[in-house]
């Protein structure tokens, strides 16, 4: 009988180790980088991925920053709710009232609408349908109609 441990055991005692830590302690955020991968966990408050940072940079470039639909409103960020791939958004212009669906997630191979909290404009589209977004990114931006 040897007395080596398996690698692949060894990396998931050492993942058990890390989630215990995480879960225990009051960490927001984690990212652990090494040789053989990258590894990002954050908890309601944490950051953005940064494994996901290109995708983002390249999902708002050619944003207009000044559009103005004509709804005078405060402009709000969309957040993703949990982690999940984006399936559809409606597009920048497009109008949604409170309660109507702005998006469509997938969670587990099962879609679920996100419904918009407040009526206005789609000002800005963050992600990309087909996107794998993460708890807390912003999916658009809405210029909420003024009442």
């Amino acid at each position: 009988m040897s007395d080596v441990k398996d690698p692949f055991a060894a990396a998931i005692d050492d993942l058990r180790a890390l989630m215990g830590s995480f879960l225990e302690g009051d960490w927001t955020e984690t990212h652990v980088i090494d040789a053989r991968g990258e590894i990002f966990i954050a908890r309601e408050g944490g950051g953005p991925n940064p494994l996901l940072a290109a995708e983002y940079e390249a999902a708002s470039e050619g944003a207009d920053d000044d559009f103005d639909p004509g709804v005078t409103g405060a402009l709000r960020d969309i957040a993703a709710p949990h982690v999940a791939t984006l399936v559809t958004v409606l597009a920048v212009g497009d109008r949604v009232a409170a309660g109507a669906e702005l998006a469509r997630l997938s969670v587990l191979d099962e879609e679920e609408p996100f419904l918009a909290a407040a009526a206005g404009v789609v000002a800005e589209v963050c992600v990309s349908p087909g996107a794998l977004v993460e708890h807390g990114t912003i999916l658009v931006r809405l210029r909420e109609e003024s009442e």
